[in-house]
């Protein structure tokens, strides 16, 4: 690209030089006049191909005591926006148990475009679920299930309660669920999530960077707390 752009660039100033029929000096002169421009156009064309990523570290806690982490990653390219997370949990009840969550969901546009969750609890296998955009809405698979079509558009999920506070909004979408919860401002820069079988998240935020999670899992209550 940038050496079409540069051969343009020598037919439009009439660059077309043989070198025996030049001064080197002269030579010299007219590559040191053009080429601030050249780096210009050198420049903008990474620029338009660079990317901006952001992670943020959270301790998961339960009462006081870390009993694992989360990663997540946001890369913003030009129109489109990645999330990526990794969720590593350990806790004892009759036994111990592990959870490991992972996460991919990509917006286009602001609108999501695709989303894959795979998760595993102790022994009992894993679980995949799929969230894929069509022409009429989405379309949410988890495992070998029947596809559940979703009719209305997304452009809020889970994924970005890390990285946006949801300022105004009255429901949020749940990747792995395929489907919506509840989102209602229960304080300053504080919102309570609350999924259809009535379990709730509470989320606290500064600067618009989610800080502080507060979850209502069921069988056991959590925090995650943004690592320093």
């Amino acid at each position: 690209m940038f050496i079409q752009g540069f051969d343009c660039f020598k037919r439009s100033h009439n660059l077309n030089y043989k070198i025996e029929d030049m001064d080197i000096f002269r030579l010299k002169g007219k590559l040191n006049s053009i080429k601030p421009l050249v780096l210009l156009l050198f420049g903008l064309s990474c620029l338009t191909l660079s990317s901006q990523s952001l992670t943020l570290k959270y301790r998961i806690l339960h009462k006081g005591k870390v009993m694992g982490s989360l990663e997540t990653t946001r890369v913003k390219t030009n129109d489109s926006v990645r999330y990526n997370s990794y969720v590593d949990i350990e806790y004892h009840l009759l036994a111990t148990i592990r959870i490991q969550h992972q996460n991919s969901t990509v917006y286009l546009n602001d609108i999501l475009l695709q989303s894959k969750v795979l998760s595993e609890v102790g022994k009992k296998g894993k679980n995949f679920s799929e969230v894929k955009k069509t022409k009429e809405g989405y379309v949410y698979t988890k495992n070998s299930d029947k596809p559940i079509s979703i009719n209305q558009s997304i452009s809020f999920s889970v994924e970005r309660l890390f990285f946006d506070e949801p300022i105004g909004l009255s429901k949020v979408f749940s990747e792995e669920k395929g489907e919506f919860h509840k989102l209602e401002t229960s304080g300053a820069h504080q919102y309570t999530k609350t999924a259809p079988n009535g379990h709730k998240s509470v989320y606290h935020y500064e600067n618009g960077t989610l800080v502080k999670t507060e979850i209502d899992a069921g069988i056991i209550e959590f925090e995650m707390v943004l690592s320093d």
